[in-house]
This record gives structure tokens, sequence and C-alpha cells, in this order.
């Protein structure tokens, strides 16, 4: 496995490059916005044989409407269209949609398959557009 430490002028670039990425493809088939995706760490690796970066330290993500905290994150590329495919949060992971919130050790994301993966410590907190009504008869 072969690991790259990146100056802060080259990160940069990536960065740039990483934020004209779409997470979702449009669904009609129209032309649409990319939505950005910005990462703030202490530490980035890059690794160009399986087209992933991991970032450490301190780690924010935001891609929008959502923001995450955590200790690494890990973001995978399709090496032909440069987007990103996967991604895995690890560390006291907190993800943030408004007032909705969902903590955890380790959150996975897999944007191919649209599948989202959560482990160790699972907490949640939902805000809900209507309030429940239980029938406790």
């Amino acid at each position: 496995m072969q690991q790259t430490n990146i100056s802060p002028r080259r990160w940069l670039r990536v960065l740039l490059l990483v934020l004209l990425l779409t997470f979702w493809p449009d669904q009609a088939g129209l032309a649409q916005r990319p939505a950005p995706l910005e990462i703030f760490a202490e530490d980035v690796k890059v690794n160009l044989k399986t087209h992933s970066s991991r970032f450490s330290g301190n780690v924010r993500v935001l891609f929008e409407p959502y923001q995450a905290r955590c200790q690494s994150a890990e973001i995978f590329l399709d090496p032909r269209g440069q987007q990103v495919i996967k991604m895995v949060l690890q560390g006291e992971v907190t993800l943030q949609q408004g007032s909705s919130v969902l903590k955890a050790q380790r959150i996975s994301l897999d944007v191919r398959s649209n599948q989202l993966q959560v482990s160790g410590k699972v907490y949640t907190r939902l805000q809900l557009e209507r309030p429940l009504s239980l029938n406790l008869n």
C-alpha cells in the first residue's frame, strides 16, 4: 500500500478538485450543479493506488445538507469519473443535518448502493415533520 504525504500547496489543489465532485448523481438525468464536499483536518495521506484519501486529526466534513465531525475520515473516489463512491468516518463521529443528529464510533456511506452502516455506541435524534401519534389502548 503506497501512501504519500502531500504538501499543503498540493493539497489545496486536490481539495479544489474534490470540491467539484458530485455526491449523488442527478436522478432525472438533468444537468445539476455539483454538491461541494469540504474536508478540514490536521493531516491527510493520499493513496494513489486505491484512489483514496485518509484525513486525520480533528476532522470536519461538510457536504450539503450534512456536516460531520470525527477523528478520521477516508474518502474513496471512482478512478474513471473522479466521484466519491465511499466515505468512512471513524472515532466519535457526529453527523448532523439541522437538528437531527447521528452519533457513533463508525459511519460508512456507500454512495453507489446508497447504504449507510452505523456501528459502536449509536445515538440518534431525529427531527420529525409531524408529532408521533401513538394509540396505546
